[in-house]
């Protein structure tokens, strides 16, 4: 018997003010992450180098290979595995014209409102990208996601949940839809 893949299931939503802001803020994490050719299951294959902002000192660095399903109804299969530093840099050249990189908020889990979150992230998008602001929040089961969706938090705009286009797969190497 195969065991299965995990999942990820959570909403994403465009932010066009600052409201967010008023939410405690509990880290921030500078993100660089490009995309390799899917796998032979078609999953999307990303790595990702990462460090805690103002850590100049490589404590807090983290290299990770993530290989990631299509999402649908807000749920993706998503497996994520350690890599080395050299391994990251020998796999980056092949990432080139399609990466993202973002500076990565993690929220007080209270700024999901009454919904109970695994996790509440805000993305603000660099480079190609600049001026896009996207939140993620994750949650346990497809219900909660139901009803975050119904009523999500006052600081969140469009539900880009269930749009192909707003994936960090298809914003690296597409930039922003041409409905945005």
């Amino acid at each position: 018997m195969a065991a299965e893949l995990p999942v990820e299931i959570e909403g994403k939503w465009l932010i066009e003010n600052d409201l967010w802001r008023q939410q405690r803020v509990l880290r921030v994490v500078n993100i660089f992450q490009g995309y390799l050719k899917p796998d032979s299951s078609g999953m999307a294959r990303r790595i990702r180098y990462s460090h805690t902002a103002g850590d100049e000192s490589m404590r807090s660095c983290q290299w990770l290979q993530t290989a990631k399903g299509e999402r649908v109804n807000g749920q993706a299969t998503e497996v994520e595995t350690d890599i080395t530093r050299i391994e990251f840099e020998e796999l980056w050249p092949q990432t080139e014209g399609s990466r993202v990189s973002k500076s990565r908020y993690y929220l007080d889990l209270e700024a999901a409102g009454k919904i109970r979150a695994k996790e509440v992230i805000v993305d603000i998008f660099q480079g190609d990208l600049l001026g896009l602001v996207m939140a993620e929040i994750e949650v346990a089961n497809l219900e909660d996601l139901q009803m975050l969706r119904e009523q999500p938090p006052v600081w969140c705009g469009l539900d880009v949940t269930d749009i192909k286009g707003y994936s960090n797969a298809q914003l690296a190497c597409n930039g922003l839809p041409s409905s945005a």
